[in-house]
Order: C-alpha cells, then sequence, then structure tokens
C-alpha cells in the first residue's frame, strides 16, 4: 500500500508539519491552469491553504525510498517543500506490561526529535535518522516486535548520530534513577566510543 507522509519545511526554518492524510483529491472546480492532473493528489498550501499547486523539483533520498517534491502554490505563488514515502506494512509493539498496541512513526518521531531538541542537528538529517531506525525495526520482517528491541535501535542510532541526544533519550527511555546512574551511562558511553575510534584506526592501518 502506498501512502504518502508529508511535511512542510516553513521558511527555511527547520519546522516540519506531518500531514498524514490531509492529501486532498483535486477537482475540476478547483484547479488553475498548469495544475497537477486531475485524478492526481494535492498537497494543500501551507500560506494561504489552497489545495492546488505544481511540482517544480522532484529529488529521491535514501536510494529512493522517499522522495523530496518542491511546490508552488497556484494561488498567492509560495513555494514549500513536501516527502513522500512508501508506508510499510503494519507491526505490532510489545510493550513492558505484555499489551500490545500498533507501530507508529509518529510515536518514534516525537522522541527522536525531542531527543534533538536545540542540538545542531539537520531537521532534514533527523527524517534521515528516522528513516534508518524504522527500516532496522522492519528489517527482519516480524509481524511483532518488542518495545524493548525498538528502544535499544532507537539509542544505538542516536549514540552515533549526537551523544547528547542519546543521553536524553537513554535518560526517559531506562529511567535514570539519579545522577549516578547517569554518570555511569555516559561513562560507558566514551568507553564504547573509543573502541570504536580505535578500531577504526586499526582497520585504517590495515587497509594502509
Amino acid at each position: 500500500m502506498l501512502k504518502s507522509a508529508h511535511y512542510y519545511k516553513m521558511m527555511g526554518k527547520n519546522i516540519y508539519f506531518c500531514l498524514v492524510g490531509a492529501l486532498k483529491e483535486s477537482n475540476s472546480t478547483n484547479s488553475l491552469p498548469g495544475s497537477e492532473t486531475k485524478k492526481d493528489y494535492q498537497m494543500k498550501c501551507i500560506f494561504c491553504h489552497f489545495n492546488d499547486s505544481k511540482v517544480i523539483d522532484s529529488r529521491d533520498l535514501r536510494d529512493g525510498e522517499s522522495i523530496r517534491r518542491r511546490r508552488e502554490c497556484l494561488r498567492c505563488g509560495h513555494r514549500f517543500t513536501t516527502y513522500e514515502r512508501v508506508e510499510p506494512i503494519s507491526i505490532l509493539v510489545i510493550k513492558k506490561d505484555k499489551n500490545r498496541e500498533e507501530y507508529s512513526r509518529e510515536k518514534l518521531r516525537k522522541g527522536v526529535v525531542t531527543a534533538f531538541t536545540k542540538r545542531p542537528v539537520k531537521a532534514e538529517d533527523i527524517e534521515r535518522l528516522i528513516d534508518t531506525i524504522e527500516a532496522e525495526i522492519f528489517s527482519k520482517g516480524e509481524l511483532e516486535v518488542s518495545s524493548i528491541r525498538i528502544g535499544e535501535i532507537i539509542m544505538d542510532n542516536l549514540r552515533k548520530t549526537d551523544p547528547v541526544a542519546y543521553i536524553r533519550f537513554a535518560s526517559v527511555y531506562r529511567e535514570f534513577a539519579d545522577l549516578n546512574v547517569m554518570r555511569s551511562e555516559m561513562d560507558r558511553l566514551v568507553e564504547v566510543e573509543e573502541q570504536e575510534r580505535a578500531k577504526r584506526q586499526k582497520d585504517s592501518t590495515k587497509t594502509g
């Protein structure tokens, strides 16, 4: 099933609005010359809310896993960016209390974006990271996956991207009881990074 998840990028700022399901099918009574075909789906303009636009540029991202479209509103002329991706099959998440709930990309996204609050990481890079995390979650093709496993995947990717975001997420996910526990986790993070750095240097020496 192909479903579009779109995000607006406003005026060059790293602000995204999820508009899943906000697509409206165009019709002959609300379109202008040069617009997309009548049976295509339109994205409502964030500025004037007109539901007809033209695509002025499209780019594949992540080897075709998502598409970036640059659009221009046919009423007010403002331009905005949308992202389109293929929605994976539904899976159930096994929570810590053994109850099950449907997997939610938005819940994943909320946790990751919160961890990156005020961090020097571009919104586009955060979206790509979320895509990477989601791809790993679905990689084994299982219909059920534990919330613990999802948490570990998120933390592993955050650790490789931004240590501060990692600590923020881990402090909530692992429910750090006090500063001593957090300090131990930070020490462990430094140790892992030093091991990985040593491994990279060793591999570089071998290839050199």
